[in-house]
């Protein structure tokens, strides 16, 4: 039968502690070349996912991988990508060389036990060879040795296909598929019936086939590992992970796959997986990220929602949509926007309501700055950016104003027409645009505000930049060394922004005490200033 849950999530702790390893990779080094920037992995798990779109330059990735611990030549691949694989005996069995620690593709050391698996490619490969030899039946199967190995898992079998199976056997047939490889003729049987390789579904056989295969690996084998979830629905790849956890920590293999799944992901630590995409120059890069849902869009997927921010009106949510969406696109697929028609009704509701099931955050025009006590409120109040602490359509206009011609160029009309008729316009900041629409006839005022807010955006980018940085981070704790400037102002560091610390953290701490440790801390406004507040324990 299948592990129980407590079991299940003890195989998942060992994939992550490597615990009972013999051998430990520590390091992915692939080198800058014409196809790839320098990228350095740290391991730390002995599962490793390289997630991301169809062409983002996975499979590369995987293939130059094994090209290093092979010591094969780097020409030989379709892009020569090398890489450099660093290893480490964690016991006092060597790999085969005097050190304890090796770095292959460095050397002329050749780790015998890694094996790259498409299985897709692998089972269709295995059904051609079969259906092309007439005598097979008779030569391999009628009278052939049927293996019981599968039926070792035959819990996980049954929960991953979904079918009520009694036995799954395999014979296993030398000699007839290229490197010398063993060709498993597969046989399931129910209570009714018995069918083999070629007649079940292509997603039966390849789940069937990848699950021999990886049963039959030698101990402290590394397995570089093409899409598994290919062929299969969300639930069943849930319970194929769950079962990639069973045989790692059972024969203590090192995985490496490639995937555009989030139920691969899902069990996963973030730091074990890396977002394979391609740099402004079309070169294969791979990003670490600490939340899941950047993962989910980098494989072109939305991740659930996280809850919502409540503006003031049309013009906030515009503006913090299109924040969103130059900036952090995963923000806009993880929160809703709502405008609730003025700052009296969002503080209404952040003075009353709080829930546990959804974040609610609320988040005023730059024009409330310093008029709100936050101590009177459930919600902690956010407020929109603004170099001017105005409210939004404000704080646009004064940018247009002091940039008149750059916005004249930035519209699909005649720059010099456009100009003339943004110095005819004299309304406030409520009707500004609605009247220049008019008097363009340009029929389309949120296309000239979308412009207004881009150009804005580009024009203050460390400010956007540190504000999407305390967006993605609500509410999380994060930690930090302490630094004290030259100018005796206290600060930690978030994702290479520097937050000072907060008054209430200054009177409660001597920080002079703490400087250079690693502290806890999380980001909140304090009077309009995004500001740390230490937990020091």
């Amino acid at each position: 039968m299948i592990d129980r849950k407590a079991k299940i999530a003890d195989h998942w702790d060992v994939v992550s502690s490597r615990k009972g390893f013999d051998y430990e990779i520590e390091h992915i080094d692939i080198l800058e070349s014409d196809f790839t920037n320098r990228i350095l992995i740290d391991v730390k798990s002995s599962l490793i996912s390289l997630c991301g779109k169809n062409g983002a330059g996975k499979s590369s990735i995987l293939h130059s991988i094994y090209a290093s611990l092979k010591k094969l030549d780097s020409e030989d691949l379709s892009k020569p990508i090398e890489t450099k694989v660093s290893i480490r005996s964690k016991a006092n069995k060597k790999l085969g060389t005097p050190e304890k620690f090796v770095t292959y593709g460095d050397s002329d050391a050749i780790y015998d036990n890694v094996i790259l698996l498409d299985p897709s490619e692998d089972a269709l490969n295995i059904r051609r060879v079969i259906a092309a030899d007439n005598s097979f039946f008779e030569d391999y199967v009628n009278n052939g040795n049927e293996s019981e190995l599968l039926n070792e898992v035959l819990g996980y079998i049954k929960s991953i296909l979904f079918k009520d199976i009694t036995s799954v056997t395999v014979i296993e047939v030398e000699g007839k598929l290229d490197n010398s490889n063993i060709l498993p003729y597969i046989q399931v049987y129910n209570s009714e019936t018995v069918y083999g390789t070629l007649d079940m579904g292509q997603g039966e056989h390849k789940v069937l086939y990848l699950i021999w295969r990886l049963l039959t690996l030698e101990r402290n084998t590394i397995v570089l590992l093409e899409e598994p979830e290919a062929f299969l629905c969300s639930r069943s790849q849930e319970y194929f992970m769950d079962f990639l956890a069973y045989v790692i920590q059972k024969k203590k293999l090192h995985v490496i796959l490639t995937t555009h799944s989030d139920i691969v992901l899902k069990k996963q630590s973030t730091s074990s997986c890396s977002i394979v995409k391609r740099s402004s120059d079309n070169k294969i890069n791979l990003i670490l990220e600490k939340s899941k849902s950047k993962y989910l869009d980098a494989l072109g997927l939305k991740p659930p929602r996280k809850g919502v921010f409540l503006v003031e009106d049309r013009f906030a949510k515009l503006m913090l949509q299109e924040i969103f969406m130059q900036k952090a696109s995963v923000l806009s697929n993880e929160y809703f926007i709502d405008s609730l028609g003025g700052e009296s009704h969002i503080l209404s509701l952040a003075m009353h309501y709080n829930s546990s099931n959804i974040k609610v955050v609320p988040v005023l025009d730059a024009d409330m700055v310093g008029k709100v006590n936050d101590d009177n409120y459930l919600l902690p109040i956010y407020y929109l950016p603004s170099n001017l602490n105005l409210a939004p359509e404000a704080e646009i206009l004064e940018f247009i104003s002091s940039n008149k011609e750059l916005f004249a160029e930035s519209l699909p009309i005649d720059t010099a027409q456009c100009l003339a008729k943004i110095y005819e316009v004299f309304s406030n900041f409520h009707d500004w645009f609605d009247d220049l629409d008019k008097e363009l006839g340009f029929n389309n005022r949120l296309a000239l505000e979308k412009i207004a807010i881009k150009l804005w955006i580009d024009s203050n980018t460390e400010m956007i930049d540190r504000y999407i940085v305390f967006m993605e981070n609500l509410g999380k704790k994060n930690k930090s060394k302490l630094f004290k400037g030259d100018d005796g102002v206290y600060f930690v560091v978030c994702e290479d922004f520097k937050f000072q610390v907060c008054k209430k953290t200054l009177k409660k701490y001597n920080l002079e005490n703490y400087i250079g440790e690693s502290i806890s801390f999380m980001l909140l406004y304090c009077s309009g200033v995004i500001k740390a507040e230490l937990a020091i324990t």
